[in-house]
């Protein structure tokens, strides 16, 4: 399978497997949504939030990806620890802009997409991925509703 299909199949379990359970995890632990994430987003400009979609999708998965889990796979000898210490400190980086609650997700859907990202080692896909799924989220479907909250 090519880079564009492993990038579809991300991109389509996030939206539609990882987002909905964690999106039920987060309401069953009664945490904040991303309403004030969205609102500090859609603050910025059109253009600023196209740029941050694109660099967040290169530089986060170079680093949190490419690097990190190959580092920390070489230091620990345990992928286990490489995918979680990685996708920890990922999703604690997220924690200012967007709370405890999508930042619990950002947790789970950077455990999964680490987990893929060690199997198949194919950092396009993921840096692919990360951008069309931020694309979805902060320019495609960017208003404020009640499912944010």
């Amino acid at each position: 399978m090519g880079i564009r299909a492993w990038a579809a199949i991300l991109v389509l379990g996030s939206i539609f497997v990882l987002f909905p359970v964690t999106e039920w995890l987060r309401h069953a632990l009664g945490l904040p949504g991303y309403a004030a994430g969205m609102e500090y987003a859609l603050a910025s400009p059109m253009l600023l939030r196209a740029f941050s979609v694109l660099t967040a999708g290169i530089v986060e998965e170079t680093l949190f990806r490419g690097y990190a889990v190959t580092r920390l796979l070489q230091l620990s000898g345990s992928l286990v620890v490489a995918v979680i210490s990685s996708s920890v400190v990922f999703a604690a980086l997220h924690l200012p802009v967007w709370g405890p609650g999508p930042s619990l997700g950002f947790l789970i859907g950077s455990i999964a997409m680490t987990t893929f990202f060690a199997w198949r080692r194919d950092l396009m896909a993921m840096i692919i991925a990360h951008i069309a799924i931020d694309t979805w989220g902060l320019i495609m479907t960017p208003q404020v509703s009640e499912r944010w909250t």
